[in-house]
């Protein structure tokens, strides 16, 4: 594949964004460790682990600058970090639904769940 200059300035905000991500999912781990949640932290830790490897292949609004450029081979590539994005998006919702519905008295129960990932 050979990116266009706007592609390439794509590729590296994306990766930028994934990088911070990664971090901002190892603080939060480190905080739920802390507060004895492991089930949390453990979670915490395998999206930060997971954002880094987006960051690693390169990925998101990629897409859009894809179809400007008519970059066919691009756009397939990036098909599978659309997805993740998207089932991403849907488990942290779940995560926060199950909040809205059990308040903090719902915290041990989450936090069991997520140890399980």
């Amino acid at each position: 594949m050979k990116f266009t200059k706007r592609l390439t300035d794509a590729f590296n905000e994306q990766i930028k964004a994934e990088m911070w991500s990664s971090n901002l999912y190892a603080s939060m781990a480190i905080y739920f460790q802390r507060m004895g949640l492991s089930g949390c932290a453990h979670w915490m830790k395998k999206q930060a682990a997971e954002e880094l490897e987006h960051a690693n292949k390169l990925i998101d609004n990629l897409m859009d600058v894809a179809v400007a450029e008519n970059d066919k081979a691009t756009q397939e590539f990036l098909r599978w970090f659309v997805n993740e994005q998207v089932e991403e998006e849907e488990n942290a919702q779940s995560i926060l639904d199950k909040f809205n519905v059990f308040g903090v008295h719902g915290l041990y129960c989450v936090d069991h769940d997520l140890a399980k990932r």
